[in-house]
């Protein structure tokens, strides 16, 4: 028995490809999209082996001669399709399309199906795991954005859109409300489960956003004296400004011991009941006494099911709860039907999916078929030289040549010819694994393709930044559940969803320059995220910087103390008598600063910071 993973069969091939041919169970844990790739390829290739005739035939005309690149192709095509000799097994919770259609049987009805069931519905029914979705609520933020700027620029409709709610999002404000929201609930409603060791995920959009959510959580947690802490997990640096961060940076403040690879570990111990995390942690993490999840993040399909589904583990006497700010209900029931009680396709990919794009693709002219063949001769080679190297490049840089005059003529075509190339790689690689596809030239194409996508010009698109150009006018967090601290059931009790199949319909959509007025975009944006707002809901943060500002004893404060003093004195003596102020400008706003405790503590460290910063520049 061999346990391995499936990336490291293709380095394995030279080694074992001499192999007597033999019969081999594969056995694939968490089966997904690398599946049905070129890993997959070089698995078979590895396991099919040769018999030990055909081993000592081949050694005997070979012995000092190269195996020509065309019986090296036509060998690799046998490899790949003939594998009598190769049983797959693979498991999965959440398979994907071209999972069932690779390894399922085919049915009556023509489609495939997979060999055995055990539904998500029978494992909740027999206990095994949990019903996450027993306690969800979605939470609903409601905005509008200004435009600080008189003038009124052009810019591409759907990449602004994208930038503002990106600026929103990232907003000190936005943050702080939201930590606000899930740290109180966390404190006032789950930390007390499972006899005070219930611990809770908070997952975000970013690694930036990660980034502020650790800063935020740990500045909120000092403020209200919580006997907690917060880990964040993130890979790589994440730049902000001018400062950098990294995920052990940032945990060591709270963990002394913590290193790259200890952090479930270290978030086991009791004091630790917090862990943001930006990607990292959303599958394959196990701890059982996670019980609530924070979700800030817009989430799709399998994806949705493989996060909500840290929480799924059992426990004495454990209970879950989802409170979610970006996913709907039903984006939720609608990602989890597929997989609750048994999961459909609803077509198999044509297999000349392939044939078309082939002949699809010669009519850009990029390349000859006779490139491709001299290409794939020199590719399959066994030994080359240096010459016949600098010929393969000079192949490919023919096509790049030729696809850079058809970029200048007409950008929109040249896009599509790459998005077309790599569906082809794409479509290849798996219908080989399902269809005895043996044509030479589809095999010829498909490896002269990798390393032409490789060398052909990628496009830089500037971002957009138009954040001086916004401002936040109006703000408000709105809970969705029936009861603010068990939030709503939205279990399936049954579902069979069905996965929509890969089809070459969509294969080369590029998106149109589709430029606006910045106006007319915050317009649209606002419509969207402004619902439910009034004019006494407006933020006037600016006019009570300037209040303070103005007042010489609280600047000479903070001009002699510290900022900690600072905010006890403000809080105590200042804050109040200068919200009073202006009552009569929006009263409704005074009065909801006045009776709402998190409103009010966010203002007062906002205004202080201001001040503070102002009294000491």
């Amino acid at each position: 028995m061999i346990i391995t993973t499936i990336q490291k069969f293709q380095y394995a091939l030279s080694k074992i490809e001499q192999l007597e041919k033999r019969r081999y169970a594969v056995i694939i844990d968490e089966a997904h999209s690398s599946t049905s790739g070129e890993n997959m390829n070089a698995l078979k290739e590895n396991l099919s082996g040769k018999t030990l005739e055909e081993a000592k035939k081949i050694d005997e005309e070979n012995e000092n001669n190269e195996q020509s690149s065309l019986d090296k192709m036509n060998e690799i095509i046998e490899k790949r399709t003939n594998v009598g000799n190769i049983s797959f097994f693979a498991f999965t919770a959440t398979p994907k399309n071209k999972t069932i259609q690779v390894f399922g049987r085919i049915g009556e009805d023509g489609l495939p199906h997979e060999f055995h069931l055990y539904s998500m519905k029978q494992a909740i029914e027999e206990g095994f795991i949990l019903d996450v979705l027993k306690n969800f609520m979605p939470v609903s933020v409601y905005y509008k954005v200004g435009k600080k700027i008189a003038y009124n620029p052009e810019f591409d409709k759907s990449e602004t859109k994208r930038a503002i709610n990106k600026f929103v999002s990232l907003k000190e404000h936005n943050i702080r409300q939201k930590v606000e929201t899930i740290v109180d609930d966390f404190v006032d409603n789950r930390a007390m489960w499972l006899d005070g060791r219930a611990k809770c995920m908070i997952v975000t959009a970013s690694r930036l956003h990660a980034v502020r959510y650790k800063l935020t959580i740990d500045q909120y947690i000092k403020e209200k004296g919580y006997n907690m802490k917060a880990l964040v997990a993130f890979s790589g640096t994440v730049k902000d400004g001018d400062d950098e961060y990294t995920e052990l940076d940032m945990n060591k403040d709270v963990a002394s011991d913590i290193n790259d690879s200890n952090l479930p570990t270290i978030f086991e111990k009791s004091d630790f009941r917090l862990l943001i995390v930006a990607e990292k942690y959303q599958t394959g993490f196990d701890q059982p006494k996670l019980c609530a999840m924070y979700v800030d993040k817009k989430l799709d399909g399998v994806k949705t099911v493989q996060t909500l589904s840290r929480l799924n583990r059992t426990y004495p006497n454990k209970q879950t709860f989802i409170l979610d700010f970006q996913n709907s209900v039903e984006d939720i029931q609608d990602a989890y039907k597929p997989y609750f009680e048994m999961t459909n396709i609803d077509k198999v990919t044509d297999p000349n999916v392939v044939n078309d794009l082939w002949y699809q693709l010669h009519e850009y002219g990029i390349y000859t078929d006779e490139e491709i063949n001299d290409f794939a001769v020199l590719f399959y080679k066994d030994k080359r030289t240096n010459a016949q190297d600098a010929k393969m490049n000079n192949l490919i840089d023919m096509a790049v040549e030729r696809y850079c005059y058809l970029e200048d003529e007409d950008e929109k075509r040249a896009d599509e010819f790459k998005k077309k190339c790599q569906k082809y790689i794409t479509f290849y690689n798996f219908l080989i694994q399902i269809y005895p596809i043996k044509n030479l030239n589809l095999l010829r194409l498909q490896v002269y393709l990798v390393v032409l996508l490789r060398k052909l010009p990628k496009k830089h698109k500037e971002r957009i930044d138009i954040d001086d150009m916004l401002s936040i006018d109006y703000y408000k967090l709105k809970k969705l559940g029936e009861d603010n601290k068990k939030g709503n059931d939205i279990s399936l009790y049954k579902g069979e969803g069905e996965l929509v199949g890969i089809s070459e319909t969509a294969i080369a959509r590029v998106n149109e320059v589709d430029e606006e007025c910045l106006e007319d975009i915050i317009k649209k944006v606002n419509d969207v995220f402004g619902v439910g707002l009034t004019e006494e809901d407006r933020i006037i943060i600016d006019q009570y910087e300037e209040i303070f500002k103005n007042d010489k004893s609280i600047m000479d404060i903070a001009k002699a103390n510290s900022y900690e003093d600072l905010v006890s004195t403000f809080a105590k003596s200042y804050f109040k008598r200068g919200i009073v102020k202006t009552k009569n400008r929006n009263d409704r706003l005074v009065k909801e600063i006045l009776t709402n405790s998190n409103l009010q503590n966010y203002m007062i460290h906002y205004l202080a910071e201001k001040i503070y910063a102002e009294a000491n520049h």
